[in-house]
């Protein structure tokens, strides 16, 4: 007696031990089909668009599945990852697009993530279904950026077809990071000759500057030791018509924004990109 309550004690026990695992191996595959985050990385950073169309994942995922792999495919989103550098991407049906990454946000960082959606861009815009390539600067002027706190990313982009002089308002935080940049001549073709050299100052003192010929495309230049809290003098003589100034700061968390203005506010610059945290994130590669 004693052994057949032995045997079914243990084949009472297999069973259990079986239907755990198959009950295990269900709820994961029901949380990723559901549209959850795949919990293979934990992310540290991001950014997210508005593509501004629908996307035909049927097309993309055929594309992205032979340049990246498919990690993931289903009628509502594509997931891949950069070989690279193992940051995620995932695009959405309905036009969203994220690219996540295990590393900690900075703007190295930063300038990767944004390297890495416009690959998504230009994979997406290249179906030619309504994102076009024209509407890049304007897409990623108002994307959403990801890091352990919020408002800590900081970025505004000036459009100027003449000389300037202007104010910018840094709010009381710590600057950690801080870079100016300059885009001009993007879509000119070639090279182009100033009247006079082209130089960006702060406070008076020169950050960067083009020769007299050639593209003038300024990348990058570290200011951190130039930025601070309170009101600096920004300015830039003698433009090529299009040009765009670009100012980037990581800082200690704070809700108010970093603003570029002249002395009469007919020039009013305000951030345009979002700085949330990763529970954002979360959201964001979740929904």
């Amino acid at each position: 007696m004693s052994l057949i309550k032995s045997a079914l004690g243990l084949s009472t026990f297999v069973l259990i031990l079986f239907g755990s695992i198959a009950f295990g191996a269900a709820a994961q595959n029901d949380g990723i089909a559901a549209g959850d985050a795949p919990q293979m990385l934990e992310f540290r950073s991001g950014v997210s668009v508005e593509l501004g169309a629908s996307v035909d994942l049927g097309h993309l995922g055929e594309r992205a599945d032979l340049v990246y792999g498919l990690i993931e495919e289903d009628e509502l989103r594509l997931v891949w990852s950069f070989s690279d550098t193992g940051d995620w991407a995932f695009v959405y049906a309905d036009g969203r697009a994220t690219v996540a990454s295990p590393a900690e946000f900075d703007l190295e960082t930063k300038a990767i993530l944004k390297g890495e959606m416009q690959e998504v861009f230009n994979m997406v815009s290249g179906l030619g279904q309504g994102v076009t390539g024209e509407r890049w600067a304007d897409i990623i002027d108002f994307a959403s950026y990801y890091s352990r706190d919020s408002g800590t990313y900081h970025r505004i982009r000036y459009e100027f077809d003449q000389g300037f002089e202007l104010k910018l308002k840094v709010p009381d935080c710590t600057v950690e990071e801080a870079w100016v940049g300059l885009e001009s001549c993007d879509n000119c073709g070639g090279v182009f000759c100033y009247k006079d050299p082209l130089a960006l100052e702060i406070d008076g003192g020169e950050i960067a500057s083009c020769d007299k010929c050639g593209t003038c495309r300024i990348e990058n230049v570290n200011v951190a030791d130039l930025v601070r809290p309170g009101e600096l003098n920004v300015s830039c003589n003698n433009p090529h018509d299009p040009n765009a100034m670009i100012i980037e700061a990581l800082t200690s968390p704070t809700q108010k924004k970093f603003v570029l203005y002249n002395d009469d506010y007919s020039v009013w610059a305000n951030e345009t990109t979002s700085s949330l945290d990763l529970e954002a994130l979360r959201k964001a590669i979740r929904s």
